[in-house]
């Protein structure tokens, strides 16, 4: 019983901190899209495809070098532009960490966000930690969405419902971290006084 005590403690205490917040809209757990063997594997329809149109030109270069070459060279150009659309997609995962002031425990987070979400949207969201970069990807559920005080700005509620043991542990640790020099810092605020 001490030790629940103890644990449910642990897993409730709460912070505000300054995080790097991303997160993604989850489609219903239960839609075929999300399940892993019904994915499109877009590699392999790709890989298909190159070995069809380099078929194609190996036939049409006996015909014709000038056409096969020019095939060729189209082929490049969407193998190109498909390589920088991937790019960008890693690219704009990464930078779209803002830095928000969040409140945060071991079972969920809130923040400020543009948009309404409705309870019980699914999210998978990476917290990116601070100072140390750490990130923590957890899966949550929206509790609350609501607006702030006469702006278009939301308070956005989450609970965590997936997450790994070293993710919970990393973020835990964070907690534990922060509330220490938070503690500190109010422990010299109040000497200074």
């Amino acid at each position: 019983m001490q030790k629940e005590k103890k644990d449910n403690r642990r897993r409730y205490f709460r912070i505000v901190d300054s995080l790097g917040v991303s997160y993604r809209v989850i489609v219903d757990e239960h839609n075929d899209d999300e399940d892993p063997e019904k994915r499109i594997d877009t590699l392999s329809i790709l890989s298909h495809h190159n070995i069809l149109i380099q078929e194609q030109i190996d036939v049409v270069k006996s015909l014709s070098p000038e056409m096969a070459k020019l095939g060729s060279q189209l082929n490049q150009k969407i193998d190109a532009i498909l390589m920088m659309l991937e790019l960008d997609n890693l690219m704009s995962q990464h930078a779209c960490h803002r830095i928000d002031q969040a409140s945060l425990s071991a079972s969920g987070v809130a923040f400020p966000v543009e948009e309404m979400l409705v309870p019980n949207t699914l999210l998978e969201l990476d917290l990116l930690l601070r100072p140390s970069s750490k990130h923590v990807v957890v899966i949550g559920r929206v509790i609350a969405c609501d607006r702030m005080h006469d702006t278009d700005t939301y308070f956005l509620r989450i609970e965590f419902t997936e997450m790994t043991d070293s993710n919970r542990e990393t973020l835990i640790q964070h907690i534990v971290q922060r509330q220490g020099v938070l503690l500190r810092a109010l422990k010299g605020s109040e000497e200074e006084n």
